[in-house]
């Protein structure tokens, strides 16, 4: 096996290929590529990853959201994310894009 499942939520599902993780979408193409140190299943439109060891968050697009600044950063619930460092908590709330 190429790659493992290891979550998933919607369309994007988070797999793990050689110790490093990555996102592919239902046709199996990579939405980003297995590089990622650690990551979780996307949920509201995001995923917590780790870069190097520091966490932040990332969406569907694989654009930057949450500079990767932290020790661990918790999947959004309720559009509330938490997110903890040497410097304490910091607390975002998740806001919708007006069409």
């Amino acid at each position: 096996k190429e790659a493992e499942a290891a979550g998933y939520e919607s369309l994007e599902s988070k797999l793990e290929k050689g110790g490093r993780y990555g996102y592919m979408d239902y046709t199996g193409a990579w939405l980003i590529e297995p590089s990622l140190s650690g990551a979780k299943p996307f949920v509201e439109g995001l995923a917590a990853v780790a870069v190097n060891g520091k966490w932040g968050m990332i969406d569907t697009a694989g654009n930057t959201v949450i500079p990767f600044d932290y020790d661990s950063v918790q999947s959004v619930s309720s559009g509330v994310i938490v997110c903890h460092s040497d410097r304490g908590w910091t607390i975002f709330v998740k806001m919708k894009k007006d069409a």
